[in-house]
């Protein structure tokens, strides 16, 4: 196995997942109050929701959103050319 595999494959994501699970033990019990308010419609949490999971959901929508338009953009060609006369 050479070396960059060996840093892609093993230390990178053991990387990720300690700082993962640092983050999630030292905010674990950590609550935040989640609302939204877009003028003409609102919405609040009932309950405060832990920090943990707020950035879990996000990461994964995020991640979700990414996949979907990277694969639905893939085949597209690329913007055409700029023209000559001005």
């Amino acid at each position: 196995m050479s070396l960059a595999r060996w840093l892609k494959w093993v230390v990178l994501p053991l990387i990720v997942v300690g700082l993962g699970g640092l983050f999630a033990v030292q905010n674990g019990e950590r609550r935040s109050d989640l609302s939204l308010d877009l003028g003409f419609a609102a919405w609040h949490l009932r309950e405060p929701a832990p920090i943990p999971a707020i950035v879990g959901v996000a990461l994964a929508v995020g991640l979700v959103v990414g996949l979907v338009l990277g694969l639905a953009l893939r085949g597209r060609p690329a913007a055409p050319p700029p023209s000559d006369w001005t």
